[in-house]
């Protein structure tokens, strides 16, 4: 039987859009992987951003062991939770279950926060997010020479490729030509290529419940270059196709829990007028500057003035630390962080009981004439959703929101449920939603068809246990995911490798990226609505 694996991902799609578009004959390879193999929801870790997702897989540890939960560092022992680098690389290296396998047996390409590229036992083409780069970010540079050679466009920009779609459509054919070349020349146990095309393109251009016409069409090209990849692949290797979250419209009605907590008596903001003068100066400036502007002007100054303009712009600054108990973050639009601020553990033990409560207890409905949704808030202990020795350094409450509703961040008087400005939805109509979808064939998988309404679906950190019991290699101390018995045959799981096969990656740093680099990522990240 053999031992060699072909994971793809694809960014972003999920069975709203999926399922569909095999019933009407539109995907037949990933119609295929269903026949063949075992096709389910995945249920994304939380939150469900790519950042974070995408670290989870490649680690098999939960953002709360990671800390990585968005693309933007976060410091919980400050209110707000600012921090002012962009993660990348070096927030995974030494951590990847990649890492693990034996020399020169993986090609891994399009992998995202895999930027700037480091080295593995094998190949890797950096992914997103990555700046514009002349270059192919690549490890071993030697590769280069013999693999496509590197376009000139990146995704996003309109010229002189042509359209957001058509520039989406080159990255992912490139991503898909280079893991061809690879499978081609290579025989390696482990060849890893993600596609992220249908995210991009869900952000700025969904339409309707499944998506429209042009995330259908990124699905069916994704569909087309998965097919290639496991013909070149061959019938005896097995493959897993899996997305890292799914998508939907953008949620148009916000709840504001800065204001809600300051209704409850436990935020309190001190007068503007007590405020310090650069926070009144940053406020006044941000209510009458356009919103694209304020972002780069904030973002042209020095980074230790740019965190007391962050602060101020948010109402950091206003808050009073005598008396506030309860600070919001928002980590991603449906998902907050909730900072207790009482010294005495037993007090904010149960301040955490009593906050869960009433937080729980509320009904999220707007106005008919608004058009929002109803629903609740769900609140987290962090030791449900996270493990790891970063524990006790985590907000001890997390909080989601169901579809269709996301959190502002609007601490000052106001209502604490309003809707989202049209033009927001406008310039990004599609958000991430939790369930993507696994899909997995080949000589080690069972064939157990498509099940869309299983009592418990796989999660997303249930993949790395899978693939190291497939590959031989132990995976992460601390992995909270279960090995997906149920989906592979008694006989599926390689012998575990000497860990003298595994060699270890060459003493190297990974260079930190210039400012340039830094302000190139910034704007494209704000452009999929990343960061504020």
């Amino acid at each position: 039987m053999s031992e060699r694996l072909l994971v793809v991902g694809l960014d972003g799609v999920d069975w709203r859009t999926l399922g569909p578009m095999i019933d009407r004959g539109e995907a037949p390879n990933l119609a295929r992987l269903c026949d063949e193999g075992s096709a389910a929801p995945l249920r994304s870790v939380l939150p469900a951003v790519t950042a974070a997702a995408w670290t989870a897989f490649a680690t098999g540890l939960d953002p709360g062991a990671t800390g990585v939960f968005n693309f933007r560092a976060l410091d919980f022992t400050r209110p707000g939770a600012y921090h002012p680098r962009l993660v990348d690389s070096r927030d995974l290296r030494g951590s990847t279950w990649i890492e693990r396998l034996p020399p020169d047996s993986v090609s891994c390409v399009g992998l995202p926060m895999t930027h700037p590229p480091f080295p593995i036992p094998g190949v890797m083409l950096s992914g997103f997010p990555r700046p514009r780069l002349e270059h192919m970010p690549l490890w071993p540079g030697s590769w280069s020479s013999r693999l496509p050679p590197w376009p000139a466009a990146e995704p996003g920009d309109a010229a002189p490729r042509g359209s957001l779609v058509e520039t989406c459509e080159l990255w992912d054919r490139y991503h898909g030509e280079v893991a061809l070349s690879l499978l081609r020349q290579r025989d390696d146990l482990l060849t890893v290529c993600v596609l992220s095309g249908v995210d991009h393109v869900s952000h700025r251009m969904w339409e309707g419940e499944d998506g429209g016409p042009a995330v259908g069409r990124m699905v069916r090209l994704a569909d087309h270059l998965v097919g290639r990849l496991r013909d070149a692949a061959g019938p005896d290797t097995d493959l897993v196709v899996l997305s890292d979250h799914g998508f939907g419209p953008a949620p148009a009605s916000r709840f504001h829990a800065g204001r809600w907590l300051a209704l409850q008596g436990w935020l309190k903001l001190v007068p503007d007028a007590r405020a310090r003068w650069a926070g009144r100066l940053a406020r006044s400036a941000r209510s009458r500057i356009p919103e694209g502007r304020w972002r780069s002007l904030r973002d042209a100054v020095p980074s230790e003035l740019r965190d007391r303009l962050f602060d101020a712009s948010g109402g950091v600054d206003r808050m009073d630390p005598h008396l506030t108990r309860a600070w919001p973050v928002v980590v991603a639009p449906d998902f907050l962080a909730i900072q207790l601020l009482d010294p005495d553990p037993r007090a904010r033990a149960q301040l955490a009981d009593v906050l869960t409560e009433a937080l729980e207890r509320e009904t999220l409905r707007l106005p008919a004439d608004l058009g929002g949704g109803e629903g609740a808030p769900r609140v987290h202990r962090r030791g449900e959703l996270y493990g790891g020795r970063r524990l006790g350094s985590l907000p001890e409450l997390f909080a989601s929101l169901p579809p269709g509703w996301c959190w502002g961040g609007a601490t000052d008087e106001g209502p604490v449920v309003d809707a989202v400005p049209d033009a927001d939805l406008r310039k990004l109509p599609g958000a991430h939603r939790r369930d993507g979808v696994l899909l997995a064939a080949g000589p080690r998988f069972r064939r157990l068809g498509r099940a869309d309404g299983q009592a418990r679906p796989p999660a997303l950190l249930d993949v790395a246990p899978t693939v190291c019991a497939l590959l031989g290699i132990p995976v992460n101390d601390g992995a909270r995911g279960r090995r997906l018995d149920t989906w592979l045959h008694s006989d599926a799981s390689t012998g575990v490798r000497p860990r003298s096969a595994v060699a270890p990656a060459p003493a190297t740093a990974t260079p930190s990226p210039g400012e340039e680099e830094v302000a190139d990522l910034t704007r494209r990240l704000r452009d999929l609505g990343y960061l504020e």
